[in-house]
């Protein structure tokens, strides 16, 4: 591609008159720069620069047409992806072979799935270099998770976070072992002295009783070490203990029989997808409970659309409808108790979910944030049930389970007690935990220090003119400025040296951690990728190679993307997280008409339908006292919790979608099937179809 912006920069290359040029030396003086230089004349690397092909000047248009063709055809044939040709690596490729000209021999099976392979992990070497320097001079978190694969063997991931990023070591075959504490605990012990012993400051795991059994193993071995639990598995775990409430558990197995029902009939959810302007219900997320509480927002989001669908013409005249599933369904979305609930988990959850995202990523260190974080999200929640003390207290009980049982850690508080943005703050509004925060840092450098009395001492008096905003590097206008608009780690960049260098040393070793393992399972998605059924007899030594590969160049792209976007890319506030929405708002008294043009409002359409009374008479056990008599009643037992009806809301099985299929000889009359099959065989017809169904 000839970029007209970097012209210039050619001529300065002894790269002139590369317009007259011919196309093959064109393009050879381009590399040539691009080798030297590291930059690249592709139009997406400079906004707005003219897309004239170097080709053009020598190829025409039918020419390139006939390349192109090709080139798609071997994706369509393989079944690629569309969005490869997204990639830098296929741009590389597609480069490549235009330098080389007329005459290229195609890799054959034995160079692409064994030569080649080495060379290109021998090519991440120098990748592998800058994050090495990253960690002796930042500190770094070793992470593993383990995972069975498509041959059941039982692998362990190992990866490497920093504010470098991170950084895929490799995996470990581990199906003939016990993974017991000892085992777990000589793995990671073989990869610290791969690392290097003084350049690991914690390590992440799940909250595995074997996992917390081999961290404290290592602790004891390395006295500097720490480890601390996966932050997300934490949160999903929150997130798991709030469906399970009384109050939320059968409404949202309600709210999930809503989207099953309506992905299961292929007309019902293209006309749902009509109502809602093309949104959708469901929406999948990082963690199994996160896609619970995100698709409820949906929910509630898109409600005004699912109800007018169901008391549209289209419903009331389909014969789903008269099934006693559709009659279900439509008392769920009609009913104001339900949205009344569904409001309450939104409340319950958003705080949670807020969190969640923060951690749930590596571009941007979390560890000085989370104790904030959670902190707000705590008063978040008494915020918005302050005139619900029972399910508060719910609330809290699983707040203190989960997080200050199992979470709090010495690195957090320390890791707050650096983070400038929020310290002073807490100084000024709560100086008794501030001080509690302090007591919290003096351990964990008494403890990374390990017996080192004078450093510690020279520590500790730095740590007080940090904390009385005095000394040449904390007292300037522009230290003091900065604490909002930094990141604790660039902030410390900026204010921490001279004098003030050892205590820096130590903050950038605490705020530039991470708080999740949850780079683990996206590493997992590489190995789904690579190994899946058409090459699951693929050997585990060529799968780690392959995912090495893949995994590490990914990452290396999108860190570069970010570095190329430059301000684009700014630290985690939690100020700039929308904590308050629509459904916080306690006080709130929202009038909900059917019709902007009239006064009828959905409250009444709901007294006068009687949905949620039939809702609460459904729920109603049978006992030996016979059956509590009108309406109808829902007589299949309802989950005992959220865990029984965990399927796939998206499942559409050819049972599922008959109004939707049609013979050569007109629409089929069949029946139900799954879970919707309530009707009797009396009304085996309710679900056969017309011509004007179809």
């Amino acid at each position: 591609m000839y970029c007209s912006s970097y012209s210039k920069f050619w001529e300065e290359k002894g790269c002139s008159c590369i317009l007259q040029a011919s196309a093959n030396e064109a393009t050879k003086k381009c590399s040539i720069v691009v080798e030297v230089s590291g930059r690249t004349c592709a139009a997406e690397a400079c906004p707005g620069a003219k897309q004239l092909s170097l080709y053009r000047s020598g190829k025409s248009d039918a020419e390139r047409n006939v390349a192109v063709k090709y080139i798609c055809k071997f994706l369509y044939d393989n079944a690629i992806a569309f969005n490869v040709v997204n990639s830098r690596s296929f741009e590389e490729m597609v480069e490549a072979i235009g330098q080389y000209g007329h005459g290229l021999k195609p890799p054959s099976y034995h160079e692409a799935s064994d030569k080649y392979i080495k060379e290109a992990v021998n090519d991440l070497s120098d990748m592998r270099k800058k994050h090495e320097l990253a960690w002796k001079t930042y500190g770094c978190t070793l992470m593993l998770d383990a995972w069975s694969d498509r041959k059941q063997r039982h692998l362990v991931n190992f990866l490497v976070n920093s504010p470098e990023g991170t950084f895929f070591l490799g995996s470990v075959n581990a199906s003939s072992e016990t993974h017991d504490a000892a085992y777990l605990a000589g793995l990671l012990g073989q990869k610290m002295e791969e690392i290097g012993v003084d350049n690991v400051v914690q390590i992440c795991t799940d909250n595995g009783s074997n996992y917390k059994a081999a961290g404290r193993l290592l602790m004891e071995k390395y006295p500097k070490l720490y480890w601390t639990p996966c932050a997300v598995h934490c949160l999903d775990l929150m997130l798991e203990d709030i469906a399970k409430i009384d109050r939320f558990k059968d409404w949202i197995v309600k709210a999930k029989r809503v989207t099953t029902f309506v992905y299961r009939h292929l007309k019902l959810l293209d006309k749902m997808r009509e109502y809602t302007g093309g949104n959708e219900l469901v929406r999948p997320a990082a963690t199994r409970f996160a896609t619970t509480f995100y698709t409820l927002q949906s929910m509630h989001k898109n409600k005004e659309a699912l109800r007018k669908l169901f008391v549209s013409d289209f419903w009331t005249k389909n014969k789903l409808a008269k099934t006693e599933t559709g009659k279900h369904v439509y008392e769920v979305v009609m009913s104001m108790t339900f949205w009344n609930v569904v409001e309450d988990c939104i409340r319950a959850s958003h705080p949670v979910l807020i969190v969640l995202r923060l951690v749930d990523g590596d571009e941007n260190p979390a560890m000085p944030q989370l104790t904030a974080a959670m902190e707000m999200c705590k008063n978040k929640l008494n915020e918005s049930f302050s005139r619900k003390p029972p399910l508060l207290e719910k609330l809290m009980q699983i707040f203190r389970k989960r997080w200050d049982d199992q979470m709090m850690q010495k690195l957090h508080g320390a890791a707050l007690f650096l983070n400038p943005g929020r310290f002073f703050d807490i100084m000024e509004n709560d100086p008794d935990y501030a001080q509690t925060l302090r007591m919290i840092f003096n351990q964990v450098v008494t403890k990374m220090m390990d017996g080192d009395e004078e450093m510690i001492a020279t520590i500790d008096v730095l740590a007080d003119d940090y904390q009385q905003v005095r000394g040449d590097c904390f007292d300037t206008k522009i230290a003091i400025n900065g604490r909002k608009r930094k990141s604790p780690l660039d902030w410390w960049k900026s204010n921490g040296g001279g004098q003030a260098l050892p205590l820096t040393k130590v903050a950038r070793r605490i705020v530039g951690l991470c708080t999740s393992a949850s780079a683990c399972e996206r590493n997992w998605s590489t190995f789904e990728r690579i190994h899946s059924k058409k090459r699951n007899k693929l050997g585990h030594p060529k799968l780690d190679d392959l995912s090495y590969i893949s995994f590490n160049s990914k990452i290396q792209e999108r860190f570069a993307r970010l570095h190329h976007e430059g301000n684009k890319v700014n630290p985690l506030f939690l100020e700039e997280f929308q904590w308050d929405n629509e459904w916080i708002d306690k006080d709130a008294e929202v009038v909900q008409r059917v019709h902007e043009e009239d006064d009828l409002t959905w409250d009444q359409v709901d007294a006068a339908a009687t949905t949620s009374l039939s809702l609460v008479r459904r729920n109603q056990t049978r006992g030996g006292h016979g059956v509590p008599s009108g309406g109808n009643f829902y007589t299949r037992r309802a989950p005992d919790s959220v865990d029984e009806l965990d399927q796939d809301p998206f499942t559409c099985d050819d049972e599922d979608v008959d109004d939707d299929v049609v013979g050569a000889d007109g629409p089929q009359s069949q029946h139900e099937g799954g879970e919707d099959n309530e009707a009797d065989e009396d009304n085996s017809d309710a679900l056969e179809y017309d011509d004007d169904d179809v």
